[in-house]
């Protein structure tokens, strides 16, 4: 992890860009972290997450007869 003043950020942009590639860069303003650059995930990361989800989500199964009116009512009344 690097850490860089918010000064530097400006005239080092490309530098700071090409450093978070490798790891966070913490930009720093009077000894305080101001922001975070960061890479930005992988969009097939994306992907791997949405199949995972839509896996899971095909597991869970409702009850036909459920009624999702009925049930907010119910809570309401408790």
């Amino acid at each position: 992890m690097e850490t860089v003043d918010v000064q530097q950020l400006g005239p080092e942009t490309a530098r700071v860009i090409a450093a978070a590639q490798h790891g966070d860069v913490l930009v720093v303003d009077s000894g305080r972290v101001v922001a975070v650059v960061s890479k930005p995930p992988v969009p097939h990361d994306f992907a791997a997450f949405w199949r995972e989800r839509e896996k899971r989500l095909a597991e869970i199964t409702i009850d036909p007869s459920w009624d999702s009116t009925q049930s907010v009512s119910e809570d309401r009344e408790r």
